[in-house]
Parts: structure tokens; C-alpha cells; sequence
């Protein structure tokens, strides 16, 4: 018998996806592929975990965008931010 702790899939996603954010938020490559992969999984999540991505996708953007140094990753991750609230 195996014993496990049942986690929803809003705890997974800011699990997995957390570090990755964390250390990642200078290189606007990272946060461009992290964004579309959490955008992809969170397609196939029901509308409360989808929310619970959607609200962690806004802070990772808002976080990269106060790191990043030069005009035009900001301008980029205006712009992802922008594609993520519509």
C-alpha cells in the first residue's frame, strides 16, 4: 500500500515551474519558452488551476520585466504580459 499526499494541480505547477522563474527572470529567453509552457499545460487544466497558472504566468513576466537591463527585452516582456491578460 503506498501513501501519498494529494496535491492539486495549482501546487504541482508552482512547483515545477517555481525554480525555473526564480533563477530565470534575467534571461528573457527563459521567461519566453516558461510562458509558453506553462500557456500549453495550462489549456488542458480545469478553470480554477488555469486561473491559478494565468496569475503565476503575470508574476514571473512582472518580475523578468523589473530585471531586465535592456529597452527592448522589456519591450518584449511588456509585450508577452499584454498577450497574457487578454
Amino acid at each position: 500500500r503506498i501513501l501519498t499526499e494529494v496535491l492539486v494541480i495549482e501546487e504541482l505547477a508552482r512547483s515545477a515551474f517555481s525554480s525555473i522563474a526564480r533563477y530565470g527572470t534575467s534571461d528573457v529567453d527563459v521567461v519566453t519558452r516558461l510562458v509558453d509552457t506553462m500557456g500549453k499545460l495550462s489549456r488542458s487544466f480545469p478553470p480554477a488551476a488555469r486561473d491559478a497558472m494565468l496569475t503565476l504566468t503575470e508574476q514571473v513576466l512582472i518580475a523578468s520585466e523589473h530585471n531586465a537591463s535592456l529597452s527592448f527585452d522589456r519591450k518584449a516582456l511588456q509585450e508577452l504580459l499584454r498577450g497574457q491578460t487578454v
